[in-house]
Parts: structure tokens; C-alpha cells; sequence
């Protein structure tokens, strides 16, 4: 990974300017989001393309063409959103609480946000103040112009004089048929490392951190890999580590992620969602608590790469790791 990304996700930048609908980088409007004009930043053969107009999710992220993220076109519709607001696809920011989503969160995943250009590379959005808990969400992404690698900046902030308890995560709908591999630790609240959620009548999820097995997941050598496919299926597990990566035919994508501000030293929590031809990765950081002069903020790194051949086996997965790069979030070794 680049240096450039380095410097960039960890900069501090000081936005002055206000910001308006549609202002400076390369803004076009195309067939994908049904009109909704699109933002599209290159880096070597890599294509990132943002959907400020659909709670400004990152519409996809492609290598020479092939992508890793899922979007469909048929699905956006946003008065058959509201209710699932990643039901189109690609990847987006959320805002929680103990009791759930924001209320906000509705409007802010499914309607235009604010944005700006801060060079040729990057983009700074902004969804609007929540009216009723007093919240902003702001995103930054930067794409590395030689390696295509991609940083973000997710960022809850307090817009009253009120302290609050809340979330930030980074949720992404990926293309199926592959396989997720991320390191599992022992010092977790589940006994197991890990945790099994399966789908109950009622819509909620039962969870099994004592003895999880289900044959879609492995563990070995301190690595869990999750295979795509078959019925739904949860997996979750603390991110200590940092990082996760999933394989899709040719293609490997990693996610290096980690907290700052109010959460700086919170764990990340991974959640993988398998269903049908898709597959749902959340990163979930805090609750934390939030007020004046404070933000909770969410880091991520993602890279992209290809691969001679398929992964096909948990072991041909787990050796992906091998090759994974220096995470740009971690302090490097002198």
C-alpha cells in the first residue's frame, strides 16, 4: 500500500469552505443509480465510483473492469429503501445506538448528501444534522492515483450541547461465491473466538459463541475463513487484528480498519452476512460516548489485487494472509 494513502487517511484536514451539491472532481451522471449523478476517481487500473445521491455509498470498486462490490441497478428505488437501507448494494456509512440504527439513518442512507472535492483524489461528504438526536455524519475518501487503493474517513460529530452513546459502521454488500478469511483471537467475549447467527422466525438472529460449526466455516491456525453461499448465515468476530480480506475470482480485497477520537482504542466488531449471491460485511465500531468538541471516527484501508487463479479450498483461503501488505493504520516497527 502506498505511502500517499498513508499520509492522506491520517491527515488533519481543516474543511473551511461549505460545501454545496455538486462542486469540483469528476462528476458524471450514468444508468447505475437511475439517474443519480456519480462521482468517479481513478488510480491505476482501479475505478471507484461514489453515489452522492444514495447516501453517498461507494457504487463500486473495480480492477481493470472487475469488481468487488454488488450493486443492483434494478434496486433503487428509494421509497422501497427505507426499511433496508443496503438493499441496493455497494457500500455505505451507518450511525447506531444501543437501541438500534439512528433514527436519521433512514433518510441519511437513502438521500443526496452534500459534497466537495479536496483534489483531484478525494472527496469530503456530508449527510445533514440529525433534527432529532443533534448528529452530523461526514465520510472522506481519497484513492490513491498510482495503486488505486482507497482510504476512509467516517466521522460521527455532535451538533449540541448533548452527550450521547453511539456507533459508527462501515457496511459493504460484496459479490458472492468466494471466501472471507479474517485472524480470530482468544481474548474475546466469546468462548469460542467467534460467533454463529442464524436467522430466526421472528427476524432476529440467535447467536452461538460457545460451540459455533456450521460447514461453511473453519478455523485453523488462529484464521477463520467463511465460505459464500446457501442459506443465511451471520459470523462474527472481534476485529483486534484489524483486518479482514475476501477473495472473489480473481480478485482479493482487504480491509485494514481501526478507530479515532472517542473510540481511538475501541475494537472493530466484524460481521459477515451471507446470502444468495451476495455477501454483507459490517464493521461496527463503539458505542462510544460523543458530545461537544468530541467525534467518534471509523478508518478504513482497502486494497485491491488480482490473483492468477480462483480460490477455491479453506486452505488456498487461508494462505491469502501470506500475502497481506502492512496495514497503514498500525504505527510501522523502527
Amino acid at each position: 500500500m502506498s505511502n500517499w494513502i498513508v499520509v492522506l487517511i491520517g491527515a488533519v484536514v481543516c474543511w473551511a469552505q461549505p460545501l454545496c451539491a455538486q462542486t469540483g472532481a469528476s462528476a458524471r451522471s450514468e444508468g447505475m443509480s437511475g439517474g443519480t449523478n456519480t462521482i468517479v476517481l481513478r488510480g491505476g487500473d482501479c475505478e471507484v465510483v461514489l453515489l452522492p445521491g444514495l447516501g453517498a455509498r461507494i457504487g463500486s470498486y473495480t480492477l481493470n473492469g472487475d469488481g468487488i462490490l454488488w450493486f443492483d441497478t434494478n434496486k433503487t428505488d428509494r421509497a422501497n429503501m427505507p426499511e433496508r437501507p443496503g438493499l441496493a448494494g455497494g457500500a455505505l456509512t451507518e450511525a447506531f445506538n444501543a437501541q438500534g440504527p439512528l433514527p436519521e439513518m433512514p433518510q441519511w442512507s437513502t438521500r443526496p448528501w452534500l459534497w466537495e472535492s479536496l483534489g483531484p483524489n478525494s472527496v469530503r461528504f456530508l449527510a445533514p444534522t440529525g433534527p432529532e438526536t443533534g448528529l452530523a455524519l461526514e465520510k472522506q475518501v481519497v484513492v490513491d492515483p498510482e495503486g488505486g487503493d482507497i482510504g476512509l474517513q467516517h466521522r460521527l460529530r455532535s451538533a449540541s450541547n448533548q452527550r450521547q452513546v453511539v456507533g459508527l459502521r462501515s457496511r459493504s454488500v460484496l459479490r458472492g461465491g468466494g471466501f472471507v478469511v479474517m485472524p480470530v483471537g482468544e481474548k474475546t467475549r466469546y468462548k469460542a473466538g467467534w460467533a454463529l447467527g442464524r436467522l430466526e422466525g421472528n427476524g432476529g438472529v440467535r447467536w452461538d459463541g460457545d460451540n459455533p460449526s456450521d460447514p461453511r466455516v473453519q478455523v485453523s491456525k488462529g484464521l477463520l475463513a467463511v465460505r459464500a453461499g446457501g442459506t443465511p448465515l451471520r459470523v462474527t468476530a472481534e476485529g483486534g487484528a484489524g483486518w479482514v480480506m475476501y477473495t472473489a475470482g480473481q480478485l482479493v480485497h482487504t480491509r485494514f480498519f481501526g478507530g479515532e477520537g472517542a473510540a481511538s482504542g475501541a475494537r472493530v466488531t466484524v460481521e459477515i452476512g451471507l446470502s444468495g449471491d451476495s455477501v454483507e460485511l459490517l464493521l461496527s465500531l463503539g458505542p462510544a460516548e460523543i458530545g461537544p468538541g468530541l467525534k467518534l471516527g471509523l478508518l478504513e484501508a482497502w486494497t485491491l489485487s488480482d490473483l492468477e487463479r480462483s480460490v477455491v479450498s479453506f486452505d488456498e483461503a487461508r494462505g491469502l494472509a501470506k500475502r497481506l501488505p502492512a496495514s497503514p493504520l498500525r504505527p510501522r516497527k523502527p
